[in-house]
């Protein structure tokens, strides 16, 4: 079983998180909850995979890895290895896919069709909740919708998987129009 690695356990259901962009020339992203700065996901390399993420003091790196299975490692930061490996899932709505060594099923999937949002789900219960905003500078917010020990992780891991899909959907677009 994943073991429980965060100190910080405030993220009660009703909470939200903005995941911010204070610089749009800059991969850099600010994660807060009301007037406080919870967090950080800095990409090193402007055209990387690699992120650096500080979540509640706590320092980690997230990298999408594979072309044909491509998946996100989660790892401390500077640890030898993988913390945990997240494949990317395949179902149509779907976007991340992982089980626990409990056996616990957790899924970051797309649910409704004109306003859609992202929702990791825990055995048919909504965890958090993503509402992408496309604004110059608010990229999302994140709503706890209920408790689960592994909240900080699945908020790291969805908010890191929802920049990249938002990365290839826009170098899709840009091809398309070239």
């Amino acid at each position: 079983m994943l073991k429980q690695i965060f100190m910080e356990t405030t993220l009660n259901p009703g909470t939200s998180i903005l995941i911010m962009k204070p610089k749009m020339t800059r991969s850099f992203y600010e994660l807060t909850r009301g007037e406080d700065n919870i967090g950080t996901i800095n990409f090193p390399k402007t055209f990387g995979t690699l992120a650096e993420v500080k979540l509640f003091e706590e320092a980690w790196s997230l990298k999408r890895m594979g072309f044909w299975r491509p998946f996100i490692t989660v790892r401390l930061q500077n640890a030898a290895q993988d913390y945990l490996q997240v494949p990317f899932s395949g179902k149509f709505q779907g976007l991340l896919a992982f089980s626990a060594q409990n056996g616990e099923s957790y899924e970051l999937t797309q649910t409704g069709f004109w306003n859609p949002k992202w929702v990791w789900i825990k055995q048919k219960r909504a965890l958090i909740e993503y509402d992408l905003k496309f604004g110059m500078k608010k990229y999302a917010e994140a709503i706890i919708r209920e408790k689960d020990d592994l909240l900080p992780l699945l908020f790291m891991i969805g908010s890191y998987g929802l920049i990249m899909q938002g990365w290839d959907e826009t170098a899709a677009a840009t091809s398309v129009i070239a």
